[in-house]
């Protein structure tokens, strides 16, 4: 629930037009952790908290960052993608990112032309290496998205380790009082028990 509100907030909020998470501007970061932090009463203080809501963050940014890179990669021009926008996505949030995939559609196309004239016009065999390319790229991507999803799974876990803990922690507390509590009365009957005799 927590890594889902924080996709949302970074698809929201970050500019996808830089290259990379660590490039996205300090402001946008803060904007977006101090919204978390309020949004589920996490601890400004707390290391960990900010760290897994960073981390959190990031790995959004980077897999809507994929999707978008993904989605635009059908379209061949700029004007294409322009007519057809990612679905649910602001415009301020999606244009500027146009030029940099476009760009980078291009520079695949260059390189695939490259190795062709290297190759001496075998094409066949440029085209066999760039599939490779892209099926070594398609399993890095999947790579990258199964360790999004088991590093999501083990903040969940973390998360609900520690509610039952601190659970735990004030069941314990609970009886204690209680057993305080039950010990005061035995000793305050005791009192009376012997100033009667």
């Amino acid at each position: 629930m927590c890594s889902s509100h924080i996709g949302s907030l970074v698809r929201s909020h970050v500019p996808f037009d830089v290259v990379n998470w660590s490039k996205v501007s300090d402001e946008v970061k803060s904007y977006v952790m101090n919204k978390v932090l309020d949004d589920f009463n996490l601890d400004y203080d707390w290391p960990e908290d900010r760290n897994t809501v960073m981390s959190t963050m990031n790995t959004a940014y980077m897999t809507h960052r994929n999707r978008i890179h993904q989605y635009y990669a059908l379209f061949s021009t700029k004007e294409e993608v322009l007519e057809h926008p990612v679905p649910n996505m602001k415009k301020k949030n999606g244009l500027p990112s146009v030029n940099y995939l476009v760009l980078n559609n291009f520079r695949k196309k260059m390189e695939a032309l490259q190795l062709q004239h290297e190759y001496g016009g075998r094409l066949e065999e440029a085209k066999m290496e760039i599939e490779e390319i892209r099926a070594r790229q398609k399993k890095k991507d999947k790579v990258f998205v199964r360790q999004a999803e088991i590093e999501r799974a083990m903040r969940e876990q973390q998360q609900h380790l520690m509610e039952q803990k601190q659970h735990l922690e004030e069941q314990q507390r609970k009886q204690q009082a209680e057993q305080e509590k039950r010990l005061q009365l035995l000793q305050a009957q005791m009192h009376e028990q012997m100033i009667e005799q």
